[in-house]
């Protein structure tokens, strides 16, 4: 078992207005030779207080410091200040923690991939207590990290960050808490608030995940497709951390595995791309993500919520979401910058079909699908074209279209920030 060792920094207690005017008659005897005059006890001991608080704020804070430099380079944020403000912390209680330790709640720390590994148990239990008596600093011996293979190293963890880093070493990353009663995603970074959007890491899974799904879906008849690295330049991926989203996933994920079977429902999830036309997409992913009532009936396929299969056919000028400025705060028709959303899509057993349905009511709808279809897998569609014609020669920005009924059919994941290359 690896041993454990806790370093404990407490914020400084508030002091009473009777300790601070005792501080205060203290200090003035001492500068006019009083009671506490250099060379008695009480002068000797205030000297010593005082060499050791500079020596304290002169040794510099080389945690800290790493930790600044992975913020610069967007290797992940800080929790940031609304999010501790909403922090409520569970009391302290020995014999729950000891027994709860890594079956309802566990301490990870986030490995190169962007995926999470646990800290082992007597380490989770100390973190766990430290956690919840508002301490700021942990130090923990481990041999498990991704530096000096099997040494065991000295690992500080900053509990107000959510960071931790290697002694001696550059190695620095995130840690996360989590609570099997709060829903959390596999590579979701550390929160306290429902709602969190963060940046990607570009050597994490998850950015390898999305750039597969931009660039790398090949189109069955072997044609270009109209987005290609040749074309398009991703310049950031965040990920979309929304409790009540997933939450509302996971629930229609397991009424949909004692309906289909779990073999079924796995198979047929597929991530497709959505187009947020003058909606900013972070307004979607930090909302109530994507609701069928806002859909129009004159769709190919009724109200609904649709994603293509291809993003060349979100990209088009008519569903893509514009902006001037890369972070997408402001719409522009004709910018630079394009948005997509990358959305989770519960198929569950979806209608096949190369027939169009536009202004088919809700109603309608649900009667085709009755009790053996959950969505709808159409086309290929293009832009403008109303509906899939086979005898017309394709284009590079056809797709297939799902189109899903229920919002808790479709989990915003991923918001992705390109622009056109010069050429």
């Amino acid at each position: 078992m690896e041993q454990v060792e806790i370093v404990a920094s407490p914020a400084p207690a508030a002091r009473s207005p009777s300790a601070g005017a005792h501080g205060g008659a203290s200090s003035s005897r001492s500068r006019a030779g009083g009671a506490d005059a250099p060379g008695s006890a009480g002068g000797a001991a205030t000297r010593s207080s005082a060499l050791h608080t500079a020596k304290a704020a002169a040794a510099p804070d080389v945690a800290g410091c790493k930790r600044k430099a992975l913020y610069a380079s967007g290797m992940f944020s800080p929790p940031g200040k609304a999010a501790r403000t909403r922090d409520i912390r569970p009391a302290l209680n020995f014999e729950e923690i000891r027994k709860f330790v890594n079956v309802q709640y566990t301490w990870q720390w986030r490995t190169l991939d962007g995926t999470y590994e646990d800290f082992n148990k007597e380490q989770c239990i100390e973190l766990e207590i430290n956690w919840r008596k508002r301490l700021s600093l942990a130090r923990v011996w481990g041999t498990r990290f991704p530096v000096g293979l099997n040494e065991m190293l000295k690992c500080i963890i900053d509990l107000d960050d959510m960071t931790t880093s290697i002694v001696g070493c550059d190695w620095a990353t995130a840690v996360r808490r989590w609570d099997r009663d709060v829903p959390m995603g596999d590579s979701w970074d550390h929160q306290d608030d429902d709602v969190r959007i963060v940046d990607v890491q570009t050597a994490s899974r998850d950015y390898t995940v999305v750039a597969s799904a931009f660039f790398d879906r090949q189109r069955p008849d072997g044609k270009t497709p109209l987005i290609s690295c040749g074309t398009q330049t991703v310049l950031k991926v965040r990920r979309v951390q929304n409790r009540a989203l997933l939450s509302r996933f996971e629930g229609e994920k397991k009424i949909m595995h004692r309906k289909r079977g779990k073999d079924t429902v796995e198979l047929t999830c597929e991530y497709a791309w959505h187009c947020s036309g003058k909606t900013q997409p972070d307004n979607i992913a930090a909302g109530s993500g994507l609701m069928t009532q806002f859909g129009s009936e004159q769709g190919f396929y009724g109200q609904g919520n649709y994603s293509a299969h291809q993003a060349s056919y979100s990209h088009h000028e008519r569903y893509v979401y514009r902006s001037s400025d890369a972070k997408g705060d402001h719409h522009d028709a004709s910018g630079p910058y394009f948005h997509l959303l990358l959305v989770n899509v519960l198929r569950g057993n979806p209608l096949k079909t190369t027939e169009v349905w536009k202004g088919a009511c809700f109603g309608a709808v649900h009667q085709k699908l009755g009790q053996q279809f959950d969505s709808v897998e159409g086309g290929p569609h293009q832009p403008f074209v109303s509906g899939p014609h086979a005898a017309r020669a394709r284009g590079s920005d056809d797709s297939m279209i799902y189109v899903a009924y229920l919002p808790s059919q479709c989990l915003p994941e991923f918001i992705v920030t390109y622009t056109a290359n010069a050429s």
